[in-house]
């Protein structure tokens, strides 16, 4: 649910980039120009939210995974020996 919750955020993000960003009528010089600056800017600004989320979900796996193993982190993803 949480990584649901990283997307969530970056669709409630991006929606509210376009309300405000966008907001010429379609077709003209100036919705063009609008939805380029739009583009590039979001892909800055919703990429670093998704991050960060995804990267305490993925902090909160591994440490549930330890509490649950008892191995540390080095010894999970030690590959045995042939």
């Amino acid at each position: 649910f949480m990584m649901c919750f990283a997307f969530l955020v970056s669709a409630a993000i991006n929606y509210f980039m376009a309300v405000r960003m966008v907001v010429s009528t379609p077709g003209s010089e100036e919705y063009i120009a609008e939805i380029g600056k739009f583009t590039g800017s979001s892909y800055f600004v919703i990429m670093a939210a998704t991050f960060t989320i995804l990267f305490a979900v993925l902090f909160y796996f591994i440490n549930g995974i330890k509490k649950l193993t008892g191995l540390d982190l080095e010894q999970m993803m030690n590959q045995p020996q042939k």
